[in-house]
C-alpha cells in the first residue's frame, strides 16, 4: 500500500491538481447542476462539451498513470539500484587507491579522502621508477 501512495505522491502537482477539477467539474454538473435550469441559451449544451472534456482528461490521466507513470518509476527504481552498484565500486576502488597510495609514500591522512596538497605531497614522495604500488 505504502508503495501505491509513493507512486501517487511522484505524479507531477499540474497533472494531479487539474485531475481533481475535472473530477470535481464532473461531480458538479451531474449532482447540482443538471438539476438548475438553464441561465443562458445554450448552457445545456456547453455543460455537455465541458463534462466530456472533463471525462477525456480523467481517463487520458488514468491511462499515463497506469502505462507511462508506473513504468517510469519501476524503471527508475531499476536504474538507481544499478548505478548505485556501479558507483559503490568506483568508490571503493577509489578508497583501495588512497589507501595504497598513502602506504608507499608513509604519510598519514587526516580525512577519508585527501586534499590538493595531501595528494600532492603524496605524489611527491613516491619514486616513479619504482613499481606501481598496486601492483
Amino acid at each position: 500500500m505504502k508503495d501505491k501512495i509513493i507512486l501517487f505522491r511522484t505524479l507531477r502537482k499540474d497533472i494531479t491538481i487539474l485531475f481533481f477539477i475535472c473530477l470535481a467539474t464532473i461531480i458538479c454538473i451531474d449532482f447540482w447542476l443538471i438539476n438548475i435550469p438553464e441561465k443562458f441559451t445554450y448552457g445545456a449544451k456547453i455543460g455537455v462539451i465541458v463534462e466530456k472534456l472533463s471525462l477525456s482528461y480523467i481517463s487520458a490521466f488514468i491511462f499515463y498513470f497506469l502505462v507511462v507513470h508506473i513504468k517510469t518509476q519501476k524503471d527508475k527504481a531499476n536504474i538507481y539500484t544499478y548505478v548505485n552498484k556501479k558507483v559503490n565500486m568506483v568508490i571503493g576502488s577509489c578508497i583501495g587507491l588512497i589507501n595504497e597510495l598513502s602506504k608507499a609514500s608513509n604519510s598519514n591522512l587526516k580525512e577519508k579522502y585527501p586534499n590538493s596538497e595531501e595528494l600532492t605531497q603524496m605524489f611527491l614522495k613516491i619514486n616513479p621508477n619504482e613499481n606501481a604500488p598496486l601492483l
